[in-house]
């Protein structure tokens, strides 16, 4: 006996299924003995719904919370971010990052450049006698004071100065 939930097929519906078996994976296939396809990566697609989901939360939130150009933009060797008017950033400071040549008295394209101390310049060199301001090597000098008391008081003073130099032919 067949019922409508005991499992077993009527003729009518196993020829039916056999059509739709056709229809679906054609007939070569089934008569060579290809299984037929059925969806295995069921797992695998609502693992990678639930990371879409994730990476939106996270888009999201970098940004509403965050600041794009800071990927996109270079920061000068005071750590300031180049270009643009945004919270932050100096307006007067160029939207380009720029490195100065390593020594000052090379004339010609530069043979290794100053890559710890970049700076923000608003339009880029074209052509050697154009001068950059560029940070120089910071001098230290350890200095000791002492009071009419007998303490002493050490302290250091660290003197950062900019020079004009030479620029190269660059682009942006």
């Amino acid at each position: 006996r067949c019922g409508p939930f005991s499992g077993c097929r009527s003729r009518a519906a196993s020829g039916a299924m056999r059509a739709a078996r056709e229809f679906l994976y054609g007939r070569d296939e089934i008569e060579k003995g290809i299984s037929p396809r059925t969806c295995t990566d069921v797992g695998c697609g609502i693992v990678f719904v639930f990371f879409l989901g994730g990476l939106a939360l996270v888009a999201h939130y970098a940004e509403r919370n965050g600041n794009p150009r800071r990927l996109t933009h270079g920061y000068d060797w005071q750590g300031k971010l180049c270009g643009g008017e945004d919270e932050g950033i100096d307006p007067y400071a160029g939207r380009y990052l720029y490195w100065c040549r390593s020594s000052t008295s090379m004339v010609g394209m530069p043979s290794s450049l100053v890559l710890d101390r970049p700076i923000c310049v608003v339009s880029c060199p074209t052509n050697f006698t154009e001068k950059v301001l560029c940070p120089r090597e910071p001098s230290v000098m350890n200095h000791a004071a002492a009071d009419g008391s007998g303490a002493s008081t050490k302290f250091t003073v660290v003197e950062e100065l900019m020079a004009p130099v030479d620029g190269y032919p660059s682009k942006p």
